[in-house]
């Protein structure tokens, strides 16, 4: 009995093994005359040509000249002519020329009472003298800065001093100037 038991589950063994095998192999020649087909994709989408790429992203707009602050912070006046362009160039690196030892003599100065205020012990004096001098060298700043922008004003026409003295001064701050609650 034991045998024959033996026998019918390696019959069975084999019949499951040759249908197992058959349909492996069924599947196999069915996938490949697709085989370069995607799945889901019918002949009329593998005909089309791939989607192009996306456009590149915009460059974003550079200021009419490489030079100089006023012409990065966008003194765009209309109808400046060729001559007044150079003219402004040569204002911008001048002014460019003064400022920058003034820039890094307040940084200097900035960090120095930095330390300073927390320095132990505590010298007042020395404080207050770094304060002076921090005092000294924003208002030669503030002095170079009207006189640049003076300097600025006389190379244009009436029309475009219209334009140039309705914009924003930098160097006075974020704040808007208000008259009209003058203190009496």
């Amino acid at each position: 009995m034991k045998t024959t038991s033996e026998n019918l589950k390696l019959v069975l063994l084999t019949i499951i093994l040759v249908m197992m095998t058959t349909g492996i192999f069924a599947q196999r020649q069915q996938k490949a005359p697709n085989a370069a087909k995607p799945a889901g994709l019918n002949e009329q989408q593998m005909e089309l040509p791939p989607p192009p790429p996306p456009p590149a992203p915009p460059e974003p707009p550079q200021p009419p000249d490489q030079f100089g602050l006023m012409m990065s912070r966008g003194l765009n006046i209309p109808d400046l002519s060729e001559d007044q362009r150079q003219n402004i160039k040569k204002v911008d690196l001048a002014h460019l020329e003064k400022m920058t030892p003034l820039r890094h003599q307040l940084m200097e100065k900035n960090a120095r009472l930095a330390s300073l205020l927390v320095a132990n012990p505590f010298d007042l004096k020395e404080t207050e003298k770094i304060a002076d001098e921090i005092g000294k060298i924003k208002s030669s700043k503030l002095k170079l800065q009207i006189s640049h922008d003076q300097e600025l004003r006389s190379l244009l026409t009436p029309e475009q001093k219209i334009i140039f003295d309705s914009r924003p001064k930098p160097f006075l701050g974020k704040r808007k100037l208000d008259f009209s609650n003058e203190h009496r």
